[in-house]
């Protein structure tokens, strides 16, 4: 499996990279909490969906990634 580095990243630079073409914000939580309350421009992929659905969702290997799970309630 190939090495992926992770770090943190500050709200700040969330919101200046959405919406570039090398940027994914992508929430991990139910397609329900999704549709509930999700940030604008981020994409839903489901933990269960991760590994079917990854490149499907995020076609750009070379960009970054930036996951969130915050639950809504």
């Amino acid at each position: 499996m190939e090495e992926v580095a992770t770090r943190s990243i500050r709200r700040e630079e969330i919101l200046q990279r959405l919406g570039r073409p090398d940027f994914a914000l992508v929430n991990v939580l139910s397609r329900r909490a999704f549709q509930h309350r999700r940030i604008p421009k981020s994409l839903s992929l489901p933990l269960e969906d991760l590994r079917a659905r990854a490149t499907e969702v995020v076609p750009n290997r070379d960009g970054t990634v930036a996951v969130y799970c915050a639950s809504s309630t």
